[in-house]
């Protein structure tokens, strides 16, 4: 049902965003980004609710709690810099756009240096079995 609701508000505000942009830009830009918000906050509990599925399937397969904290934050940098990027290119600004991915990749690579080298150093000791 959420689906249902993020996209009536989003369609609803892509009408009036159309009818505003040609006399109020920044005003059309200010209610597409509420509108993204509002649509986002229609999920708050079904991303809730995931949370939790995940984190516990990670204890139930003795997985450790520090990858789980480290892949949900690798997803929540992901969606926020995907909802800013194309905010950006809402706004005419493509390159702006580019920077925000770009930073949210070297920031997901830095998340991930440490399970990389975990996992590196588990397969040298796998390999000198």
């Amino acid at each position: 049902m959420s689906a249902i609701y993020a996209s009536l508000i989003c369609v609803g505000a892509a009408l009036v965003c159309s009818h505003l942009k040609k006399r109020w830009p920044e005003l059309a830009l200010g209610i597409a980004m509420a509108a993204g918000l509002a649509a986002l906050v229609t999920f708050l509990p079904e991303i809730l609710s995931m949370v939790s599925s995940l984190q516990s399937m990670a204890r139930a397969a003795g997985m450790d709690e520090g990858y789980m904290g480290v892949m949900l934050k690798a997803c929540g940098i992901s969606l926020v810099a995907e909802f800013a990027a194309q905010l950006c290119r809402d706004a005419g600004e493509s390159a702006l756009s580019g920077r925000i991915l770009l930073c949210s990749r070297l920031a997901l690579l830095a998340m991930a240096a440490p399970i990389i080298t975990d996992i590196l150093s588990h397969l040298s000791r796998l390999l000198s079995l």
